[in-house]
């Protein structure tokens, strides 16, 4: 059994830019942010205690942050989507798309281990054309039974 319950979710939502503003309800924002990297990155004093750099395995970065009370997530970047994703250390994911063709460019996953099966939870839309729709990740069969009939 996992000690750390999966997600991609922060727990008030957010962006980057705002996680260390006031949140929506108005009290001051405690996240921390952990950047993954294997290089040396210089934080600024302003931000010291609030972020910090970890490496390594998937598993090993979840259970150091479980260690720690940290219960919920927030993964982030292509590439380390990708390897929480084939660690399968992910169980909600949140997918945005705007209203823009993009004629060339990175893909939104690249190659992963094997099928990710998901199951629609809700979609939002806002002012502007921007789409969300959340996702739970399961198994196959667990997705095949509870998706609509065609």
């Amino acid at each position: 059994m996992r000690s750390l319950p999966r997600s991609m979710r922060s727990s008030w939502g957010g962006t980057p830019s705002n996680w260390f503003s006031a949140s929506p309800n108005g009290h001051t924002a405690r996240k921390l942010v952990v950047v993954l990297t294997s290089r040396p990155l210089d934080i600024p004093d302003n931000l010291a205690g609030r972020v910090e750099t970890m490496s390594g395995d998937p598993h090993a970065i979840t259970d150091a942050l479980a260690a720690r009370g940290y219960r919920h997530l927030y993964i982030d970047g292509g590439v380390t989507v990708q390897r929480f994703l084939d660690a399968a250390l992910i169980d909600r994911m949140i997918i945005s798309r705007l209203p823009v063709v993009i004629g060339a460019g990175i893909p939104l996953f690249g190659p992963t281990s094997g099928d990710i099966w998901m199951k629609h939870v809700s979609t939002r839309s806002f002012a502007g054309g921007l789409v969300q729709s959340e996702y739970a990740l399961g198994d196959e069969d667990n997705a095949k039974n509870e998706a609509p009939e065609k």
